[in-house]
């Protein structure tokens, strides 16, 4: 009988070691159901918080854009201000365009001349013929400027001026080497054959 008893108490000795291990099994799968269940609740959160912030920088963009709507509509009520400002001073302007073109003595020019290079006749003056020595942009430059072409060195060391000065946003708009070369040409003083700026 005792091993009988004996026999028993291993038998629910067994049974209750496996009923603990199914009961941990259990428990392990149930944490790491719940750690899933967490995991997919922070990510749900995480894409929550970027649709929110998505949708937050969509509105202050849409703010912008209504923001610079409203600006460029106030630049345009001032600009259409100084243009009616401007039409009443047009008689002055032509008077002042006549006394220019007689004293440069500047070339008549044709409506013609000017289709062929898409101006617009109201913003040509005339035409002037500069020395040709490479120079010749610095010299009708300085003829606007200064009623003088020999002027020309002036505008084009106030050009290398600006490009030091401003040495990163030309750096960037001609890339390095191009601006050392605009540099170099507005630095020489001789002649200039063949070169542009």
């Amino acid at each position: 009988m005792n091993n009988e008893g004996e026999e028993n108490n291993k038998s629910k000795s067994k049974d209750e070691q496996k009923a603990m291990i199914e009961e941990e099994n259990e428990k392990k799968i149930e944490v790491e159901n719940e750690k899933k269940i967490g995991e997919e609740k922070a990510k749900k959160v995480t894409e929550e918080k970027a649709k929110k912030n998505a949708a937050e920088e969509r509105r202050r963009r849409a703010e912008k854009h209504t923001g610079r709507i409203e600006e460029n509509k106030k630049r345009t009520k001032q600009e259409s201000k100084k243009r009616k400002l401007n039409d009443s001073s047009n008689f002055a302007r032509e008077m002042h365009n006549a006394q220019m073109f007689r004293c440069l003595g500047l070339t008549a020019i044709t409506p013609g001349i000017l289709t062929g290079c898409q101006l617009n006749v109201d913003d040509v003056l005339g035409l002037y013929n500069p020395k040709g020595d490479g120079h010749c942009g610095w010299r009708a430059s300085s003829v606007l400027l200064y009623n003088n072409e020999e002027h020309y060195n002036i505008v084009k060391e106030l050009m290398r001026h600006t490009l030091l000065a401003h040495k990163e946003h030309y750096e960037h708009m001609f890339q390095k080497d191009g601006y050392e070369e605009k540099l170099a040409t507005l630095s020489h003083t001789g002649r200039i054959a063949g070169q542009r700026f």
